[in-house]
């Protein structure tokens, strides 16, 4: 089963509040056509995101396309929402979209 969620309901699922939950989020992040491989450096430049590279049957890299698949690992959910609206910036983004959501306890050392 799959629910489909509309962009401000994404921010809702966001904004819950933990103080001691780590939130882990996947992403569908959809570009211009032609501007996949500009927008991915940019992604791979964010030291929480996490950039999924396509390959083909060989293992060879190939040019992203219109989406990229991305993970966000970070300490709190407000820093979640944060990087997704800065990633909602990047010139050529036409949408961030979450897919999978996991909270998990803090680690404590």
């Amino acid at each position: 089963m799959s629910v489909e969620l509309e962009e401000e309901s994404i921010l809702e699922v966001l904004s819950f509040e933990v103080e001691e939950k780590m939130p882990i989020g996947g992403f569908v992040v959809t570009v211009v056509p032609g501007n996949g491989n500009t927008v991915m450096e940019q992604l791979s430049g964010i030291s929480q995101c996490d950039v999924y590279v396509p390959a083909d049957d060989n293992g060879k890299e190939v040019q992203h396309e219109e989406n990229i698949v991305i993970t966000l690992d970070t300490k709190t959910s407000n820093e979640m929402e944060g990087l997704v609206e800065e990633i909602k910036k990047i010139d050529g983004v036409i949408s961030v979209d979450l897919v999978y959501l996991n909270v998990e306890d803090e680690i404590e050392e």
